[in-house]
């Protein structure tokens, strides 16, 4: 199949990002109402996640991150839009806000006024944004909670790098105190995947992986190994302290302690979570889960209804 060309797929260039201030998780999915009118022309929303009250848990603050992208999931499946970028970065680990704010491609801001009335305004403002005046309240953040591991790893295909993932990358940085590893699967590994033609190479998928990361936790080392097998680093790398998995691969990532035992290395942690699902929000939901194989599909279908575009206005010219 011959290889689709996203940039070729939508009927208009989207121009520019989005960002989107809550202090709270129920407030995204007010104010990501309020940027409906705005979706199609964005090419990425971020949302800055700067809590009110501490978290009791590392796993009750994924929880929290996750509610923000399911929400960010039903945007981009509710407009289409499957190839929006989305990003839920936490406060205080995450790049400041500053830095976002100075985005010499941001649109649009939004946030909530101190009534908890929406405020959506677009770029550039007549006075320029700031952190104070998009934060309500106190501009002072919680620590999060403790991270429970000092060295962790987590793998995958992180192909078309979505909520999901995310989400997943997320949970697994909350777990990191200083170090994250993570498994790349290799194109090798990918020649039989479905809507292989739209799927994007190693070295675009790890760039894109490398700047989530980066923008997540600019504090945390990464290192990122190709994966040609099914265990990886978390099999073989010898100061290791946990591995972080959904639970839809609940059995290979179990076996790894066997086959750490048989490399001569001890046990690990493993650390289970939920796939995220992109049409509900419960957690355990996951039969319609947004998945990479759903975004190739996408990607083809609008490739698909391109070409025949093209083709009906070159037949109507020759009549």
């Amino acid at each position: 199949m011959t290889p689709v060309s996203p940039q070729l797929t939508a009927p208009t260039l989207p121009r520019g990002r989005a960002l989107v201030i809550v202090r709270q998780p129920k407030d995204a999915r007010t104010l990501l109402r309020n940027l409906d009118i705005h979706v199609a022309t964005l090419t990425r929303i971020d949302v800055y996640f700067s809590p009110r009250e501490p978290f009791s848990s590392v796993d009750d603050t994924a929880r929290a991150v996750a509610r923000i992208y399911v929400d960010l999931a039903a945007l981009a499946i509710a407009h289409d839009r499957l190839d929006l970028q989305a990003n839920v970065l936490i406060a205080p680990r995450c790049v400041s806000l500053d830095t976002l704010l100075q985005s010499p491609d941001l649109r649009v801001a939004a946030s909530l006024s101190e009534d908890g009335t929406p405020r959506v305004e677009s770029l550039p403002t007549v006075e320029p944004l700031t952190t104070a005046a998009l934060l309500t309240g106190s501009d002072s953040v919680p620590p999060l909670p403790n991270p429970t591991h000092g060295t962790v790893a987590v793998g995958g295909t992180f192909d078309h790098l979505h909520p999901g993932h995310k989400a997943l990358l997320t949970a697994t940085v909350l777990h990191a105190e200083h170090d994250l590893v993570v498994g790349l699967v290799d194109d090798t590994l990918l020649v039989n995947k479905k809507h292989a033609g739209v799927l994007e190479p190693y070295a675009e998928r790890h760039a894109q992986l490398v700047s989530f990361l980066h923008l997540l936790a600019p504090d945390l080392t990464v290192e990122t190994v190709p994966l040609r097998d099914a265990f990886g680093p978390a099999a073989t790398y010898a100061k290791l302290d946990a591995l972080v998995a959904t639970v839809e691969t609940r059995e290979n990532s179990e076996k790894v302690n066997g086959i750490r035992a048989g490399n001569g290395l001890g046990p690990i942690d493993i650390v289970l979570i939920p796939v995220l699902s992109g049409t509900s929000d419960q957690e355990m939901d996951m039969a319609n889960k947004l998945s990479s194989t759903q975004i190739r599909a996408w990607y083809v279908a609008k490739a698909a209804a391109v070409a025949a575009a093209l083709a009906d206005g070159a037949a109507g010219s020759d009549q």
